[in-house]
């Protein structure tokens, strides 16, 4: 409604506007949404409330023609009203959509208007609405068009007269009421002298002589018929320059100011502030540019894109100067160079926009290279926005490209990429299959070492898939490939999987004695990860035998096959390596025992003694015993560091971090997964960091600290994509869902969390399932699935107990009791048959029956192929749940109980 006098209408508008501003000031801010369609009078509405509110105002304008991430926040913040020309990027819109949550308490109040009739239906603000309506802060006014009478009294106060019936009527039919139209067509037809003021009411003097326009368009270049040619130079450029214009620029192309004041005058244009001035209205702009020759204006495109790339403008903003002026060279270089900028500030969805454009003006056989870089960009980026499909057409694309098919190594490392992607879709066929075209590539380019680590990564899916004779195929390829190469860590994986692959198939002497091979090469050859890992293999080997118990005592039997072969060293090494595996499947007692041994033995190597101290202090960190935690982990550290012992550094810093949330000191501990961050970019590893990054993303995105977010979820993305490792896969799923949440996507975190907890359900890592369960009962709780929730709070209520988790067990009955749910309801106790044997499972009964047999715990070991030491730790077990204090004692219990 321009510079009119006070806005004719809009009583329940302001009065909604001014109850936001009054709650603001009270301390309960928010987000209010202003929409309706173009020269409606939205900005005109809320510049008016804003000018009589006596609040502090800062102002940030934005138009469709785009603009880097950040722009509008950024430029509120640093209190700089440099207005860009732009509409709100991506992530600028996800920002408002996590901040306006968290000004409820605050006395800020966000207002934000947008064109209703430019909406798509995918467009951001639908998924920003959407948002905030699921989290019940919708704060909306929808400014409609004025009704006749509005009409009536609107051309009223712009003649200064009261129209006639007639005059109203036509101009209310043609403009549908839309203020900016009723205003620029009242004033077209007084300017040129078809309504006469003379009498009580104003009146169209020649109805059949008044030719309205098919468009508004008309309407407003009316305004431009008095201009000199050097106002329609200016104009022009200006129309081509954008909706807002940088003054100095008009004058620098044009030579010039000659007729800029007329524009002025005329109203067609208004200063903003210093060198900066905007059309009044776009339409303005639409109605100039539309009567432009199609050649002026790609001249002059040109002109402002040279001009703007010398003065170093943001390079999206030269590119669409660029397309237009049919300089498809220059578009594509500018849009590339955004593209990058972009993912380096960690605005995925923007710099995949950026990359999408450059694409489609691409030529066909030119610059290959350079696309198929861009092509990896937009991979990478849409996986970590969550475009997994978009991913995965930018990945086949280069796949498909001319020439690669003879590049081996980047065909390999593409065929990588897209296994991932596809594991993360959960479409397992086509993730190992393209595992296999990944180890095939590599064997072509004559690199081994890759090759062999993908031949082992698709032989872990089979396994998965029990696939076993494909499985079979694969890993023994690995095998050769990892012996060609040299690389024995590799080598002793693969046979690690060979033996659970043949103990699958039945040959379970066979399948066990070849993984206890690939264990004690590695050892031998002090790959501590591989064996690992190995250890798992065997524990695995064992289970495919059906002797499911004996999992777990397969690292019990390493550390004994080591003593056996008077390997004390690689005993205390196996020892060291052991405290971390069984802290990860949830045997810490065990593992505090083993630290204890490998800190005091004269045989344990230098190396592994900062192993000891960090294993002791993580655990004493997720127990809540603080000042146990800080001494230990404070030793470590200095021994780690000492020794450059990464793997020992990364879970000291991983304690460090937990044992300072447990004391709300959450500055350290977000530095000390910072530190974590820094230390793992320098060493690229592989498996120790995959747990701890599962931690530091979630204080990261609760934090709102989305650079360090996704910088796990990368790390953790580069692992999955190098290993196929299920954890890592988990750790991503989980990671990915944490940063769903940071961008108020309830649904895709649930989605995430779930798919995390598929993963880990298939290892035995409680500490982590625990965390992961607790979460996604959190997120459910909030979406009212309180049957679902309460599953999961339970579970976790398990774990915590088991583990001694004193934080988590208090954390998840604070939760419980904010979100109201009753976990009693669902809880399950032991089951029946588990009662019947006393609380005891088959293996520990068994146990029970051959010590009441005379047997001793060697002699039992021996019967049942297990070591002397796992045989203690079972009675030690049942001792414990008959709570007899002797052995003796529980065999009576047992038989007055009916179990022996």
């Amino acid at each position: 409604m321009g510079n009119s006098a006070e806005i004719i209408g809009r009583t329940k508008e302001k009065s909604k506007l001014h109850l936001a501003l009054d709650q603001a000031r009270n301390g309960t801010g928010g987000l209010l949404l202003v929409n309706g369609e173009a020269g409606v009078g939205k900005t005109t509405l809320i510049e008016e409330v804003l000018s009589h509110s006596g609040s502090e105002v800062l102002i940030s304008r934005a138009n469709e023609e785009g603009n880097p991430p950040y722009s509008l926040i950024t430029s509120i913040l640093r209190i700089c009203l440099r207005k860009n020309t732009n509409w709100a990027d991506h992530a600028t819109i996800e920002f408002l959509s996590y901040i306006s949550s968290r000004i409820n308490n605050h006395p800020i109040l966000i207002i934000a208007s947008y064109r209703s009739d430019g909406i798509t239906r995918g467009h951001k603000i639908n998924r920003l609405r959407g948002d905030l309506r699921r989290a019940r802060i919708l704060n909306e006014i929808n400014i409609t068009t004025l009704d006749l009478e509005e009409t009536r009294s609107f051309i009223s106060r712009l003649l200064n007269k009261s129209p006639s019936s007639e005059l109203s009527d036509l101009l209310y039919s043609r403009t549908q009421g839309i203020p900016f139209f009723i205003e620029e067509l009242t004033n077209a037809l007084n300017e040129s002298g078809n309504i006469d003021k003379s009498g009580n009411e104003a009146i169209l003097l020649n109805i059949d002589n008044f030719l309205l326009p098919e468009s508004i368009k008309d309407t407003i270049l009316q305004n431009l018929d008095s201009l000199t040619s050097e106002s329609i130079q200016q104009i022009e450029l200006a129309a081509v320059a954008g909706i807002e214009f940088d003054l100095n620029m008009i004058v620098d192309l044009n030579g010039n100011d000659k007729g800029l004041d007329a524009l002025f005058e005329k109203n067609l244009i208004r200063e903003k502030e210093s060198n900066i001035a905007e059309f009044r209205h776009a339409l303005i702009r639409e109605a100039v540019e539309s009567e432009m020759m199609w050649t002026r204006r790609k001249k002059l495109h040109r002109q402002i894109a040279a001009y703007l790339e010398n003065k170093n403008t943001s390079p999206e903003i030269v590119a669409e100067h660029w397309i237009a002026a049919n300089e498809l060279d220059k578009a594509r270089k500018s849009l590339t160079e955004s593209a990058e900028t972009s993912c380096s500030m960690y605005a995925f969805e923007d710099a995949s926009e950026y990359a999408n454009k450059a694409l489609e003006i691409w030529p066909d056989n030119k610059d290959e290279t350079g696309r198929i870089e861009v092509l990896k960009r937009l991979a990478h980026c849409s996986q970590l926005s969550g475009k997994l499909n978009e991913a995965i057409r930018a990945l086949k694309e280069i796949i498909e490209s001319q020439g690669v098919a003879e590049q081996h190594q980047l065909a390999a490392e593409v065929f990588r990429s897209l296994a991932t992607v596809y594991g993360l879709k959960g479409s397992w066929e086509l993730s190992v299959a393209t595992r296999i075209n990944s180890a095939e590539e590599f064997e072509k380019a004559g690199l081994s070492a890759d090759a062999a680590s993908e031949y082992l990564a698709a032989a872990g899916r089979y396994v998965g898939m029990m696939q076993t004779n494909s499985a079979l195929d694969v890993v023994n390829k690995s095998i050769d490939l990892a012996q060609k190469a040299n690389r024995i860590d590799i080598e002793a994986m693969a046979r690690g999987l060979c033996g659970n692959i043949l103990s699958m198939q039945g040959e379970f002497d066979k399948g066990r004695e070849i993984v206890q091979q690939a264990l004690s090469l590695a050892l031998k050859n002090n790959e501590t990860d591989a064996a690992s890992i190995i250890y798992r293999r065997l524990a695995s080997a064992l289970e495919y035998a059906s002797d499911y118990l004996s999992a777990r005592d397969a690292y019990y039997n390493a550390y004994n096959f080591c003593v056996t072969e008077s390997k004390d060293v690689s005993a205390q090494i196996c020892l060291s390596c052991m405290s971390y595996t069984l802290f990860q499947t949830g045997e810490w007692k065990k593992s505090l025992e083993f630290c204890r041994e490998v800190i005091s033995s004269v045989n344990t190597p230098e190396n592994s003694i900062p192993v000891g101290y960090s294993m002791m202090g993580l655990i004493f960190a997720f127990r809540g015993e603080t000042k146990k935690a800080f001494k230990n982990l404070k030793k470590g550290l200095r021994l780690a560091r000492k020794l450059n012992v990464t793997a020992a550094e990364l879970l000291v810093l991983w304690g460090l971090a937990v044992a300072y949330e447990n004391d709300s000191d959450i500055p350290s501990a977000i530095e000390n997964y910072r530190s974590v961050i820094t230390l793992w970019e320098k060493t690229q590893d592989h498996h120790d960091i995959i747990p701890v990054f599962i931690w530091a993303s979630k204080i990261f995105a609760s934090k709102n600290l989305g650079k360090e977010a996704t910088q796990c979820a990368e790390a953790l993305a580069s692992i999955a994509s190098a290993t196929g490792n299920p954890e890592a896969m988990a750790a991503l799923a989980y990671t990915l869902g944490e940063k769903a949440l940071l961008n108020n996507n309830v649904d895709e975190a649930i989605t995430q969390f779930s798919q995390a907890l598929n993963h880990i359900d298939k290892l035995e890592i409680p500490l982590e399932k625990l965390f992961i369960e607790l979460r996604l009962g959190t997120v459910l709780s909030t979406k009212e699935s309180s049957k679902a929730a309460i599953n999961h709070f339970n579970n976790a209520i398990r774990i915590s107990k088991k583990l001694g988790t004193r934080p988590f067990s208090e954390q998840i009955e604070d939760i419980i009791k904010t979100v109201g749910i009753d976990t009693k309801q669902n809880r399950k106790e032991d089951s029946d048959e588990r009662k019947v044997r006393g609380g005891l499972t088959k293996r520990q009964l068994g146990i029970l029956d051959l010590l009441s047999q005379g047997l001793t715990n060697k002699e039992i070991a021996a019967k049942l192929f297990l070591s002397t030491r796992t045989i203690d730790m079972h009675v030690s077990h049942v001792l414990e749940r008959l709570n007899c204090r002797s052995r003796i004692e529980a065999i009576n219990k047992a038989k007055e109980l009916g179990i022996l």
